[in-house]
């Protein structure tokens, strides 16, 4: 099993969506998020297709979810539930956080294009 980057992910939904989730670059918590208790969090955007993901072009929706721990302390299966929770979106998952050929490392599709994944859809 190859391990994902945990700050630089691509997860393809059921419903043909291609998530992108990279580290926050820490400086988008407002005073009041750091009075609740937040510390850090991940960007998320939204593609149509997975060359798009790729190439962080024409995303279509996105967002950042708050964290109350660094995303460097996080295991990947919880910054990868903490994702799915909040854009509600089901997935089977281990305890590892693979669900295998759903959620790819996003400089792996960059280097070595898997042809399940086909980049240019």
């Amino acid at each position: 099993m190859t391990e994902i980057d945990k700050t630089d992910f691509i997860i393809e939904t059921e419903d043909d969506r291609f998530i992108r989730v990279t580290e926050g670059t820490g400086d988008n918590l407002l005073k009041e998020d750091v009075y609740d208790g937040y510390i850090d969090y991940v960007n998320y955007s939204i593609y149509e297709t997975m060359k798009d993901a790729v190439n962080e072009e024409n995303e279509k929706d996105g967002g950042m979810i708050m964290s109350k721990a660094y995303i460097e302390n996080l295991e990947f299966a919880e910054i990868l539930v903490m994702v799915l929770n909040q854009l509600d979106i089901e997935m089977d998952i281990d305890y590892e956080g693979v669900n295998t050929g759903s959620i790819k490392d996003a400089a792996e599709i960059v280097d070595r294009p898997d042809p399940e994944w086909d980049i240019g859809r």
